[in-house]
């Protein structure tokens, strides 16, 4: 008869050297999530948007609250210091009373209205109002570029309506609002 002692100790080194693996891969991935945490890249010095880009889409809403076509005029760009890199312009036509929209893919450095010329200038026209019986009327942005990361992020709704304004020397309002959902 064979003794059993060897089947017992294989029995408690396989379930030892299994809450051992058990335990390293827990260990393993707590550290390894440790390091694709995004304030200790920070503490380390690194740029986390770099190392984990930003997943999602930012959504532009583009409103006519005016009884006139509107052109909108819109530009995102990869990198919010250097727009050589990635930069893009949006036009969006919306007839009267109607929202249109735009959906970036993230990451992205910076979305405000206005264009990028090919020499880099950005012209701060963000909407064209074409009356059907005037000369169309180009309404300038005179607010802030949305950097991403201080008052921009992914899965946010940039609102962005035009309306009459009521004054003779300037008929229409840019207004943008960005919108953060939970």
């Amino acid at each position: 008869m064979i003794p059993r002692t060897g089947a017992t100790l294989g029995r408690r080194t396989s379930a030892a050297l299994g809450a051992l693996l058990a335990l390293g891969s827990v260990l393993g991935c707590a550290l390894g999530s440790d390091l694709l945490n995004a304030e200790a890249l920070v503490w380390l010095g690194l740029d986390p948007g770099t190392i984990i880009p930003a997943r999602g889409s930012v959504l532009i809403a583009f409103t006519n609250d005016t009884p006139n076509p509107v052109e909108f005029h819109a530009y995102t760009a990869s990198d919010a210091a250097d727009l050589s890199k990635g930069a893009r312009n949006y036009f969006v036509e919306a007839p009267p009373g109607q929202t249109l929209n735009e959906v970036i893919d993230c990451p992205i450095g910076l979305v405000s209205l206005g264009t990028v010329g090919e020499d880099l200038m950005v012209d701060r026209t963000g909407a064209i109002v074409r009356p059907a019986a005037e000369a169309a009327v180009a309404v300038a942005y005179t607010g802030a570029e949305l950097p991403y990361g201080s008052g921009l992020s992914c899965g946010d709704v940039v609102a962005v309506r035009i309306r009459g304004s009521g004054t003779e020397g300037d008929p229409y309002t840019i207004s943008v609002r960005v919108l953060r959902w939970p």
